[in-house]
């Protein structure tokens, strides 16, 4: 009986040991980066902006497959497509026939506003914290945030292609303690949208060099 009994307290230290293990989530944040470290590493600066050029995939795509471009809808959408469903082999993708024939909703190829929407974030914060690196020469720093300027103008680009006029979102970002209310953005004109990405793109071109290497030559110049 009294093994039992042991036996039975060792059991219950070890599951409360375990427990305890499982539901500290301090190592969570402590390995989180904040902008400081980021922003003065060279390569963490360096990939936060690659990250902000990432959200240019899949369907921000202007060329790309049949499959990931969904902005051609003149004779192309017949070329060679005999696919009348998704496809799930090829991760769901839709056919130009689902258009064609009109079997498609709301929510078809919708993932362009979050997309977009990240990318202006990731660009926006670039632009606010790049100056902090230590690691670049101010030539550079000049080149990297005109490339953030003309990927957050890009994406607003993109955007209004599609959707029509949209919110600009602050390039400071927002308070997230402030009430929804106050977080809430309308629309802004058509006109306000073409003359903030025409700006933008202004200030991006002055920043920009006028031509790569062959390393970044996918970069804007």
């Amino acid at each position: 009986m009294k093994k039992i009994y042991i036996l039975l307290i060792a059991i219950f230290a070890i599951s409360s040991t375990s427990c305890s293990d499982y539901l500290d989530s301090d190592y969570i944040f402590e390995d989180r980066e904040t902008i400081d470290k980021v922003f003065t590493d060279y390569k963490k600066t360096e990939q936060w902006l690659a990250q902000a050029y990432t959200y240019l995939l899949g369907q921000c795509c202007d060329v790309a497959s049949k499959r990931n471009t969904p902005f051609v809808f003149d004779d192309c959408m017949y070329y060679g497509d005999d696919d009348v469903t998704v496809d799930a082999t090829k991760g769901g993708a839709l056919s130009y026939n689902k258009f064609r024939e009109g079997a498609y909703d709301e929510n078809t190829f919708q993932d362009t506003w979050n997309r977009c929407y990240n990318g202006i974030r990731q660009a926006s914060i670039f632009i606010q914290y790049a100056d902090m690196s230590i690691e670049h020469s101010a030539e550079e720093i000049i080149d990297l945030k005109a490339q953030a300027r003309f990927v957050r103008a890009y994406y607003y680009w993109l955007l209004l292609r599609k959707y029509g006029p949209i919110p600009l979102v602050p390039d400071e970002g927002f308070d997230y303690n402030q009430s929804y209310e106050d977080l809430e953005l309308p629309r802004n004109t058509y006109d306000e949208c073409v003359d903030y990405i025409a700006k933008e793109m202004v200030l991006a071109a002055q920043g920009l060099p006028l031509k790569r290497d062959q390393l970044s030559i996918t970069r804007p110049t």
